[in-house]
């Protein structure tokens, strides 16, 4: 993480919304709520987490370079395929995304994967897999639908804290 949670905190108080969107933070977050249990002030951090990645997603600001973005979008493809995660075609697919030396670099591994038989090398696919892929297809048009709206719809995990708490904030300076 560039933006430690605390440097989180203080650039939303500070109102420069920016520069966590722009930070690579939001995007590594493993969301364990380690930091929003953590924290002395009670601020729950995850959720604002949540909230601004939402709001990077709104305004178009993505980390795309961002290995745990490729790797996503890998999973939501191979999941649409099979109906559920195979994890050597993930890995496969992945790798050469990112380039296809990285695969070579991991052969050795994945030879001793297959003799230790951990890795399947055929997927097991759910048997209406055309009902997935039209409930996929739906959640992509809930996901379009909500990433075009200009606010969260109420009830959305940590958006409130963003419309809440942002005017405040920003109003009341660091201290």
């Amino acid at each position: 993480m560039d933006v430690q949670p605390r440097g989180i905190v203080a650039y939303f108080r500070a109102g420069d919304l920016e520069a966590i969107l722009r930070s690579r933070t939001i995007w590594l977050c493993a969301s364990c709520y380690a930091c929003t249990v953590r924290c002395p002030a009670g601020i729950k951090v995850t959720d604002l987490i949540y909230a601004l990645k939402r709001m990077a997603l709104e305004r178009r600001i993505q980390a795309r370079s961002l290995p745990i973005y490729a790797l996503s979008e890998e999973f939501v493809r191979v999941v649409g395929r099979h109906g559920r995660n195979h994890e050597l075609e993930l890995l496969v697919r992945y790798l050469l995304r990112k380039g296809p030396l990285r695969l070579l670099a991991m052969a050795p591994l994945g030879l001793r994967l297959i003799r230790a038989g951990r890795w399947q090398w055929f997927p097991k696919r759910v048997k209406d897999r055309k009902g997935l892929r039209r409930i996929m297809a739906r959640a992509a048009q809930m996901e379009d639908d909500f990433v075009r709206e200009s606010a969260a719809p109420a009830g959305t995990v940590g958006y409130g804290v963003v419309a809440e708490r942002a005017p405040v904030a920003v109003a009341g300076g660091g201290s």
